[in-house]
């Protein structure tokens, strides 16, 4: 569910500045594969045209990946192939 400048994912509200977990699922190429579990930071959500949603990012371990964030670079993903961050803490405790 989308809310303003955020997206539900397992209950959680996924926006701007939080931290996530990818899981490519639609694209899935090799590059795509590289970016498995890795951690990424939320640049904002965006709709297209036909209305569906989708999650900016940059990866936190990518050296450039402030120099993304300065230029607009990000990568896009589908809601349900982000895992908030903080919930996944939440399963381990």
């Amino acid at each position: 569910m989308v809310q303003g400048d955020c997206v539900f994912v397992d209950g959680v509200p996924i926006g701007k500045g939080t931290v996530v977990r990818l899981h490519p699922k639609r694209r899935a190429d090799i590059w795509d594969q590289f970016l498995e579990n890795r951690t990424a930071t939320v640049r904002g959500i965006h709709r297209d045209v036909d209305d569906r949603t989708y999650v900016a990012v940059t990866v936190d371990d990518d050296p450039a990946s402030e120099l993304h964030h300065w230029y607009g670079r990000s990568l896009f993903f589908h809601p349900d192939e982000v895992e908030p961050v903080a919930a996944e803490r939440a399963h381990e405790s």
